[in-house]
C-alpha cells in the first residue's frame, strides 16, 4: 500500500476545520474514534471516550505530527 502524498498545511487545516464535530480515527491502527473538537495554527484538540467508567479524554496533537490523510480517517 503506499501512502498518499502529504497536502500542504494550509490545506490539510481547511479540510480539518470542515470536519469539526466529527468522529475521526487519527491512526488507522488504532481503532478508537475520537472527535475532533478544534483546529488550531499548529495543533488539533480531540476527545476521545475513556475506557469503562473513565471521563473522556481531551488531548492536542501537532498537524506536523499528521504524515498524510491516511492517518486521519473520517474525514469528509
Amino acid at each position: 500500500m503506499t501512502r498518499q502524498p502529504r497536502l500542504p498545511p494550509e490545506s490539510f487545516r481547511e479540510l480539518l476545520q470542515k470536519n469539526i464535530g466529527q468522529q475521526i480515527y487519527l491512526n488507522a491502527d488504532d481503532r478508537h474514534p475520537c472527535r475532533l473538537l478544534e483546529v488550531q495554527t499548529d495543533y488539533i484538540v480531540l476527545t476521545s471516550r475513556g475506557q469503562a467508567n473513565q471521563p473522556h479524554q481531551t488531548y492536542t496533537v501537532p498537524i506536523s505530527s499528521i504524515v498524510s490523510l491516511q492517518d486521519v480517517e473520517g474525514l469528509g
